[in-house]
């Protein structure tokens, strides 16, 4: 029996739709709930496109002082070399610095209690045209309500404490620190 080469090449691929399918069916019959974190809270904050592209500025000029390019002396390369070669770089610094800087001033306006490290990430609207949009996560410590303990009567006990008991506790320390016994109990 002679199988054409297109016979062999279908056989793996119909294995592969199998394994698909019975992974998804899995999928479907493990259904979590996951419940939202009554801890977590959400800030927006954004920065302006106009200070992104200075401290880009400011990084190139950073990154030109150092750069060494062939044919230029170190840190003598035109800045249109300097920013094909570093502007990514240097954009994603000054994006990565400024949305920390617009939280963690949002979050001390704020007088949050955070719990952690907070979490940035882009917005998924970006309205506006002049501006560049974050969202930080983070997690607050919980509100701790402390009852009304005006009321609350406490009982207090005694012990009636002998000269005997101190005398019997001091010499079964005494033995445990020589190493020996607690005698009788």
């Amino acid at each position: 029996m002679t199988e054409t080469k297109d016979q062999v090449e279908a056989a793996p691929a119909a294995e592969e739709v199998k394994a698909e399918t019975a992974v998804a069916e899995s999928a479907k019959e493990e259904v979590v709930k996951v419940e939202p974190n009554p801890l977590e809270r959400k800030v927006e904050v954004s920065v302006s496109r106009a200070d992104i592209e200075k401290e880009v500025q400011k990084r190139l000029k950073q990154y030109a002082k150092k750069a060494k390019f062939h044919g230029f002396r170190p840190g003598k390369a035109p800045m249109s070399m300097v920013a094909a070669t570093y502007g990514f770089e240097a954009e994603q610094e000054a994006i990565n610095q400024l949305a920390v800087d617009a939280a963690s001033k949002a979050l001390q306006e704020g007088k949050f209690e955070i719990v952690g490290q907070p979490s940035i990430y882009p917005a998924e609207k970006q309205d506006e045209e002049g501006l560049v949009k974050f969202e930080v996560a983070f997690e607050v410590f919980p509100e701790v309500k402390v009852p009304d303990l005006k009321g609350v009567k406490v009982t207090e006990f005694e012990c009636a404490l002998t000269e005997e008991d101190i005398g019997r506790n001091a010499q079964t320390a005494y033995n445990l620190l020589q190493g020996g016994k607690t005698g009788p109990r």
